[in-house]
């Protein structure tokens, strides 16, 4: 999986020249950056199990490693390999299921200074996640690495490589959530509430990379939860636990839809659907080719 940057014309491309901190890049962290040693962090990742080569590049080095603390925290498996290396123009970076490796893009000059990777994520707008945080690339690609390992943990290697790279790549959310919904709720969606209750998820909620498939949209949400947690010292504020697994088994809506509670009901179902595509169970994707197998009795 690889994600893009956004192609800017001349107008979009001045904006946020100025460095903004309140995107989740804080003082001390560009502080550390200056003097990080990434041979010494490339030994700590190596006791991690994690080959890593940053190319001699302290900004890169240190930006892995927060990462790797960070999906530690959720018990989110890891890549066991990590470089800097040249990929395709305007690529930010990659992740290879196949070598088991993320990939950040030497090629982007931006990655080798904090400060302007901080600029160049913040102009992404409404491309990635509205966050605009400075790790948004890291944490995009290290959430392919732990969905597809999740993948590998409950049906093997072989099976997940079908899954991941058969179904959920080849399977874009609209197809598998907006369009059956809006079918199904064509009755209601002329209703400006419910129509924003749906339009809402996708884009502008998960930025518009999320469309292209579902794998890209489960990284795109989950580097957004993650990003959207982490507090000035870039460690978690809320919440613990992998959000994909906290989804009940079962739960039945009628109710609340009675009661006129679609935007909740619509929320949940959407929470459903994550835990579906996370855990690859292509079945009840599959099966309605919506997320309304919940909303039936």
């Amino acid at each position: 999986m690889k994600i893009n940057m956004l192609n800017f014309d001349s107008q979009n491309s001045s904006i946020n020249r100025q460095t903004s901190f309140k995107r989740g890049l804080p003082s001390w962290f560009i502080r550390e950056t200056k003097t990080a040693n990434p041979y010494r962090i490339e030994a700590e990742l190596a006791d991690k199990g994690i080959s890593a080569d940053f190319g001699g590049v302290p900004t890169v080095a240190m930006c892995c490693k927060k990462v790797v603390e960070i999906m530690e925290h959720y018990g989110f498996e890891l890549p066991s390999k990590f470089s800097f290396e040249p990929l395709e123009y305007k690529t930010l970076g990659t992740y290879s299921s196949y070598q088991d490796k993320v990939c950040i893009n030497s090629n982007m000059k931006e990655f080798q200074d904090v400060v302007k990777q901080n600029r160049l994520e913040e102009r992404q707008g409404s491309y990635h996640p509205r966050t605009g945080h400075f790790l948004q690339t890291y944490l995009h690609e290290f959430s392919h690495a732990a969905h597809y390992k999740n993948l590998c943990n409950r049906f093997g290697d072989s099976e997940a490589n079908r899954i991941f790279w058969g179904y959920l790549t080849n399977n874009s959310p609209a197809r598998m959530m907006i369009d059956p919904l809006n079918t199904t709720l064509r009755f209601l969606v002329t209703k400006p509430f419910l129509k924003w209750a749906i339009d809402k998820v996708i884009p502008p909620r998960e930025g518009l990379y999320a469309k292209s498939d579902l794998c890209e949209f489960i990284a795109e949400k989950n580097a957004r939860i993650i990003a959207e947690d982490l507090g000035d010292n870039l460690t978690l504020r809320y919440n613990d636990r992998i959000p994909f697994e906290q989804s009940p088994d079962y739960w039945d809506p009628t109710e609340e839809w009675k009661n006129g509670e679609f935007e909740t009901v619509i929320s949940k179902m959407f929470k459903y659907f994550d835990k579906d595509i996370w855990n690859g169970d292509i079945n009840k994707l599959d099966s309605t080719r919506s997320i309304m197998t919940h909303f039936r009795n």
